[in-house]
């Protein structure tokens, strides 16, 4: 009997790993973002504090969460806002201005409490002990720059932009 020798690259074994485990376990992993999104019914919205360069180009924390907020209520009747729950839409917004004009970083997270599994290495084990987690389940970022006195606009069309991914997403994942 002739034995064949077959090598496989790194590479190669990985992605058959991952063929594999998606035919044998569809959907378990993966599934976009808006699989993290399933069953979501409150969320709280935290607005990191902003940088006096922010304040600066009229950009307040009442501001971005009234544009959260509205994005909300006037695009989602079944997720409500709830200042009293765990999940959360956080807003962090870097602003750094000259008199040249200004550059930013504008991101926003959905974290949600999650279980971390310890003592699980395969498939199937029973974990030893199940610890609870707050975890960033979605994320979205954009980086703004332009000139002196247009930051807010800026952000604000930004972060319109980032909701209206996240409602997609909410409205894929809760049909």
């Amino acid at each position: 009997m002739k034995h064949v020798r077959l090598a496989v690259s790194g590479v190669g074994l990985l992605a058959l790993v991952w063929i594999a485990w998606q035919v044998l376990f569809p959907g378990l992993v993966g599934g976009g973002a808006s699989a993290n999104l399933q069953e979501l019914r409150a969320v709280n919205i935290v607005v990191e504090a902003l940088s006096p360069d922010a304040e600066r180009e009229q950009i307040t924390r009442g501001l971005l969460e009234d544009q959260v907020l509205v994005a909300l209520r006037s695009k989602t009747p079944n997720l409500r806002f709830d200042s009293g729950v765990l999940p959360y839409l956080y807003i962090n917004l870097t602003l750094m201005s000259s008199d040249l004009g200004y550059t930013g970083n504008l991101y926003v997270e959905l974290h949600r409490p999650v279980e971390i599994l310890v003592g699980v290495h395969r498939f199937g084990q029973k974990p030893s002990r199940r610890l609870p987690a707050v975890v960033s389940v979605w994320d979205s970022g954009v980086t703004i720059r332009g000139p002196k006195g247009e930051a807010a606009d800026h952000v604000r069309r930004g972060l319109d932009r980032m909701m209206e991914q996240f409602l997609a997403d909410y409205f894929r994942a809760n049909p």
